[in-house]
């Protein structure tokens, strides 16, 4: 996971992936971040949050 600043910081991007070396995990990346509006691929997405909500969705991300 990563998060990072969005286009003149309006947002928060936070960045899911699978991890190319440990390949046990079977999390669906694309499920879990349309939960945050996002979407992307089983094994890589992507959300968008609020800068005041963005740790506290990383940290509900990390739960899941």
């Amino acid at each position: 996971m990563r998060i990072a600043d969005g286009e003149q910081e309006a947002c928060q991007v936070i960045s899911v992936g699978h991890s190319i070396v440990n390949r046990t995990s079977d999390m669906d990346a694309d499920t879990l971040c349309e939960h945050y509006g996002g979407g992307g691929h089983e094994k890589a997405a992507a959300c968008q949050a609020d800068p005041a909500e963005g740790y506290r969705v990383f940290h509900e991300i990390i739960a899941a």
